[in-house]
């Protein structure tokens, strides 16, 4: 019996040398076109044609792109790709940079939620996030008025900031509210 000689298919994306996976894609272009709708998805923006860039008003003020697509209820883009929805914001960081690593959070530099602009945006931690943001994270007092000073903030499991003082408090009485109750 004859040995059976099969071919080696490739890639189909241009000048990719590594072997056919699924869907005429190598692993790592297979993985991108899955995630991203595109098997170049690290490719820079400014480089190929990108899906969205019709509902980006690339107008904005301070050289934001602002996404006039839909958002969602914190104001933040978002757009459907291959049947799940995605932050707008989050897809064009992926297409001019790469994926985003894991735990890993988009902050918007602009402090414009609705801007796309990958120059505008920038990999970083939850907790990082947090204390440049708009949000609570920019606030000086808890709402009982202790400071968030470096000596009286902390960060609980799911790394959101607390009051020290509050905590002491609150632990106090939940210990009482134990003791009488036995």
């Amino acid at each position: 019996m004859l040995p059976q000689t099969t071919t080696l298919r490739l890639c189909s994306v241009d000048d990719c040398l590594k072997v056919h996976r699924c869907h005429g894609f190598c692993d790592g272009h297979y993985s991108r076109w899955r995630k991203h709708g595109e098997p170049l998805a690290s490719v820079p923006l400014r480089a190929r044609g990108v899906p969205f860039l019709d509902r980006v008003n690339k107008d904005g003020p301070n050289g934001c792109w602002l996404w006039l697509g839909g958002t969602d209820t914190s104001g933040y883009g978002q757009l459907w790709l291959n049947g799940r929805q995605k932050l707008a914001h989050r897809y064009f960081y992926e297409m001019a940079y790469g994926l985003i690593p894991e735990g890993m959070q988009i902050d918007h530099l602009c402090r414009v939620r609705r801007c796309v602009n990958p120059d505008h945006l920038e990999v970083v931690t939850h907790i990082e996030n947090i204390r440049r943001g708009t949000g609570s994270g920019s606030r000086t007092y808890c709402p009982k008025g202790h400071p968030y000073d470096p000596s009286n903030t902390v960060f609980n499991s799911k790394g959101h900031r607390e009051c020290r003082i509050c905590r002491v408090e609150w632990n106090r009485r939940s210990y009482e509210k134990k003791l009488a109750a036995r």
